[in-house]
């Protein structure tokens, strides 16, 4: 076909496709569109613009399904509904991919026997990992933390969106810090918002002007003992940069965690993080993402030196086996 005839193709491809809204134009003015007596116009369009979407999403691929109301859109992943109101980011996953990292997490820890009966999601963000344990490990009890108030808000609607029992997540809008009181962390930056403001925030967000929030702020152990949380079947631990700054509590609860999941951020400084990866490494058998074991702790020192910017990488701590 030539590159005038591929053209012609698409640009009728694309009239049929937009026919139909331009019809649903017309006819919503030219009737009464609520009225008993337009219930087959009414009918016809909604069946047409669904049939539309669905050459859409098979055009792109796009592998997830989608629960569509007139006030919101979710995007489901492995049973569980995401609301995409204020983050493109569930649109982006590629064709097979399962699109919610809670599954390889889970697989990671059924790998390594742990059973999670208790769970602690520090960095909660939306709830998408929180609400896929709360899923598939009913039993569990699931403290979603998540310091950023708007964050927070999507997190509380993904969580009265399911269509399974959520009662065993207890969501908490607090940041996790080195100390009580309040504290700034970022707006308008969605899973980046963050409470660590350096130098390497002032390079890679030169001119922020989203302004700042203010929030409570505590303890992981102070949050723990509030919750009457005494074990730790599962950490995860996701705060943008703000990681070594739960050095002194992790020291103190180690002993009870049976498995950490931990990101490291290129925001901090590559001393902070090594400071807390050695107290936990002393301690813990370390793996990769994908599962690798960390052999020596100079593999770890290398890999965090080589931080690119805004590129991290994350890793699992579990009981010494030595």
């Amino acid at each position: 076909m030539t590159i005038f005839g591929k053209i012609r193709a698409l640009t009728v491809k694309h009239f049929r496709r937009t026919f139909p809204s331009f019809t649903r134009f017309i006819m919503t003015r030219l009737v009464d569109i609520n009225a008993d007596s337009s219930r087959f116009i009414r009918s016809e369009i909604l069946r047409t613009e669904v049939a539309r979407m669905q050459h859409v999403l098979r055009d792109l691929h796009f592998d997830q399904g989608l629960h569509v109301t007139k006030d919101e859109i979710h995007v489901e992943f492995e049973g569980i509904f995401l609301s995409a109101a204020r983050s493109t980011r569930y649109y982006k996953v590629p064709r097979g991919r399962d699109g919610n990292e809670g599954k390889a997490l889970a697989e990671f820890l059924a790998d390594h026997n742990i059973v999670v009966n208790s769970m602690v999601d520090l960095g909660a963000n939306f709830g998408e990992i929180s609400l896929y344990f709360a899923k598939n490990f009913p039993e569990a009890s699931i403290l979603a933390i998540e310091a950023s108030p708007e964050n927070y808000s999507v997190l509380q609607e993904n969580i009265a969106t399911q269509f399974f029992r959520t009662e065993n997540i207890t969501a908490i809008n607090k940041a996790v810090s080195d100390k009580p009181g309040e504290i700034n962390i970022t707006a308008g930056m969605g899973s980046e918002n963050t409470i660590l403001f350096n130098e390497n925030f002032e390079k890679n967000y030169r001119g922020y002007e989203r302004g700042m929030e203010k929030v409570a702020a505590d303890t992981l152990v102070d949050i723990l003992s509030d919750h009457n949380v005494q074990n730790i079947d599962f950490l995860k631990v996701d705060i943008e940069g703000a990681e070594p700054l739960l050095y002194e509590s992790l020291d103190t609860l180690l002993a009870k965690i049976r498995a950490i999941y931990i990101e490291v951020s290129w925001r901090n400084d590559a001393e902070k993080y090594l400071r807390l990866l050695r107290m936990i490494y002393d301690r813990s058998d370390c793996y990769t993402a994908d599962g690798a074991k960390v052999s020596t702790f100079e593999l770890l020192e290398s890999r965090i030196h080589a931080l690119d910017t805004k590129i991290g990488f994350d890793l699992w701590f579990l009981p010494n086996s030595k």
